[in-house]
């Protein structure tokens, strides 16, 4: 079912998404991307104080599903990007604080989805990077450019190196370093929950 893709603690204060596909690394499949986008729509109607994104298992989000790229068509490709772009977009639009809580990697959309938090808990195994030069994929970039600098998304982009988390933390790809992501961010939600919500 596609609700065990994505789990979803709905609540007036702190709402919570957790990614749920731990045997593939939290892979990115179309009817991921649409759960999320389900989700966002039901958060953005009755918006939350704070929203927590975790993952499950021990990496956060290993990007877009490959085995489903390989037997995707054009078509579905062109729906897959479409989509993607969408959900992207409308959390970095979210106006609730969106907290992330990154475990071990965070890969092409999976950093996408990483840098769309305004504020990014990464445990000291975390480690970011754009993988799609080795796949001949392109990679959106405008965010990471805004976030980190054109020098080094150019680096990250054009070599497919990893950043790895102390280094993630002095580019700002990650806000903080916390052995156990999801309770830091659980805390600073508490916190944020402390001040005013305008």
């Amino acid at each position: 079912m596609s609700e065990d893709l994505v789990l979803f603690e709905k609540s007036p204060e702190i709402s919570t998404l957790t990614l749920n596909r731990p045997h593939v690394y939290n892979a990115v499949s179309y009817a991921m991307l649409e759960r999320l986008r389900d989700i966002l729509s039901e958060l953005e109607s009755d918006l939350p104080r704070v929203v927590i994104v975790a993952a499950n298992g021990k990496g956060f989000c290993g990007g877009v599903d490959l085995k489903e790229s390989r037997e995707a068509d054009a078509a579905f490709a062109n729906r897959r990007v479409t989509l993607m772009h969408e959900v992207l977009s409308r959390l970095r639009r979210l106006p609730s604080p969106v907290v992330m809580a990154i475990e071990g990697v965070a890969a092409g959309l999976g950093a996408e989805l990483a840098i769309s938090g305004d504020i990014r808990i990464a445990s000291p195994s975390a480690r970011f990077g754009y993988p799609e030069p080795r796949v001949a994929v392109p990679s959106p970039a405008h965010h990471l450019v805004n976030l980190i600098g054109l020098a080094r998304a150019q680096e990250m982009l054009l070599t497919a190196r990893w950043v790895e988390a102390e280094e993630a933390r002095q580019w700002g790809l990650a806000t903080r370093i916390a052995d156990d992501p999801l309770a830091a961010a659980q805390e600073v939600a508490a916190e944020l929950m402390k001040l005013s919500p305008l």
